[in-house]
């Protein structure tokens, strides 16, 4: 994962995303915080 996360490094296009991923509730509240830990990693 951290590899394909390698590309996204710019934070607008991360905030953007999870600004996506809030308004559109496709996640369960695990999942997010799952991938949140992928990011800060």
């Amino acid at each position: 994962m951290r590899n394909n996360l390698h590309n996204f490094t710019d934070s607008e296009i991360l905030q953007r995303y999870f600004q996506d991923v809030r308004s559109i509730p496709l996640l369960s509240q695990a999942e997010e915080q799952e991938l949140a830990k992928l990011v800060q990693a």
